[in-house]
């Protein structure tokens, strides 16, 4: 098995062990459930190097979404919906980004 390969399953097992399902809408387009991880108030450096809290962060698997998520997708399950917004990381394997309720 590659390097590559690897990492993709584990970065799904991740989302699986530690994230919930929830619905994933590309509004007028696409349903589906996948994993995801959600994090509150998650510190980070913006773009001038200070310290900025993000509400909430959602890590994707890659190998758990249909496509790339982009700005404006959805992710909801029975009690709280998640906007996303902008992507934070990719490193190939996973994605993080930016969410409003």
């Amino acid at each position: 098995m590659s390097f590559n390969a690897l990492a993709k399953d584990i970065a799904g097992t991740l989302s699986g062990v530690f994230g919930d399902f929830y619905t994933f809408e590309r509004p007028n387009e696409h349903r589906s459930q996948i994993p995801a991880v959600i994090r509150r108030d998650v510190e980070t450096v913006d773009d001038d190097g200070q310290v900025a809290v993000i509400d909430y962060v959602v890590r994707l698997a890659v190998q758990d979404v249909p496509f790339t998520p982009r700005r404006g997708d959805i992710l909801c399950n029975s009690s709280v919906t998640y906007t996303i917004g902008r992507r934070l990381t990719d490193n190939g394997f996973s994605m993080e980004f930016e969410a409003t309720t």
